[in-house]
């Protein structure tokens, strides 16, 4: 009888055991928050993705920026064959209600890579041929945006320096930064001599802090000055675009004139002299670097014994070094 009770035991242990055995214990313990959570879920309506505006309308390639509401046409430039890596535009945008013409040169994948190029507003003195600006600037990783001031390269209205002028490079500035490819682009802004005016006004009157640094070259920092040096037919270029003399006007030059907003130049700068141009001033340069300098340590200023205009040689190479290191 023992014997037996003692054989009923063990088989009874054993199906306790097995019992026990079949109630396994989670692989992750639930935290507090869980617990929680688990405990007042309630049915609710599946999460929907809100569509936005802005990725409906997006402007993502060159083309797409038609549809912005101050683009007037946006038309694709033929370029040579060996300029495979780049891509050109002609936009006309409006801007006081003028038409003005820009052009935009680009890293062919700007819009595939999925890298950020800089992006440079360009003034140049003359006519820049978009090949040359695509061999300087695209082929080197950076987006140039050359505006044709008013009355120059089809742009309605009259060339004022950097007075009206201001305002379509900002208006240029807005809508390019309305771009899915340039919108978190680090921002310049390039000039050569008359063009260096409207690039400093720029710098200038950017309380956004949307550029992030200027260039010139050969430059214009005192059109009084400047225009007692180059002489009569100057000042009478000058009169015509600003809309009188300096002795008639004195605000409207003086407003125009970096050496009265030195103060404002607070972004780096990278100045540029040609020696041996016989239509450029060192003294042009040599004072407003005086004056920035004083504030600004990153202000740079380069000098060559050259015959050259805008940048080119070595000054192209200051450039784009410049536009590198402060991206």
């Amino acid at each position: 009888m023992k014997k037996l009770i003692a054989i009923l035991m063990v088989l009874f242990s054993l199906l306790l055991f097995s019992c026990n055995s079949d109630a396994q214990e989670p692989t992750d313990l639930p935290s507090e928050s869980q617990e929680s959570e688990s405990a007042t879920v309630e049915p609710t309506e599946e999460p929907t993705e809100e569509p936005t505006e802005h990725d409906e309308n997006a402007i993502k390639t060159m083309e797409e920026l038609a549809k912005h509401d101050d683009v007037v046409s946006v038309k694709e430039i033929s370029l040579s064959d060996d300029l495979s890596f780049a891509s050109a535009y002609t936009m006309i945008f409006k801007s006081d209600e003028l038409k003005i013409v820009a052009e935009i040169v680009l890293p062919r994948d700007y819009e595939t890579k999925g890298e950020i190029y800089p992006v440079m507003f360009y003034f140049p003195t003359v006519g820049a041929p978009i090949e040359s600006l695509a061999r300087a600037y695209a082929a080197r990783g950076i987006t140039v945006v050359r505006m044709y001031e008013r009355g120059l390269g089809g742009s309605e209205g009259v060339r004022d320096f950097g007075g009206e002028d201001l305002a379509d490079a900002q208006k240029l500035i807005e809508i390019c930064g309305a771009t899915e490819f340039m919108k978190n682009s680090k921002m310049f802004v390039a000039g050569a001599s008359s063009g260096s005016i409207i690039a400093m006004r720029l710098i200038a009157e950017d309380s956004a802090r949307r550029l992030s640094g200027c260039a010139v070259v050969d430059v214009i920092s005192d059109l009084k000055a400047y225009a007692d040096f180059r002489g009569e037919s100057i000042q009478n270029i000058f009169a015509k675009g600003i809309g009188g003399t300096y002795d008639e006007m004195p605000e409207e030059y003086e407003k125009r004139s970096a050496v009265s907003f030195y103060e404002k130049l607070d972004r780096p700068m990278l100045m540029i002299h040609y020696g041996q141009s016989p239509l450029s001033q060192a003294e042009q340069t040599d004072r407003l670097y005086a004056l920035v300098k004083q504030n600004n340590a990153a202000c740079f200023y380069k000098k060559f014994d050259l015959l050259a205009s805008d940048f080119s040689g070595d000054g192209l190479t200051l450039l784009v070094d410049f536009i590198k290191e402060f991206k």
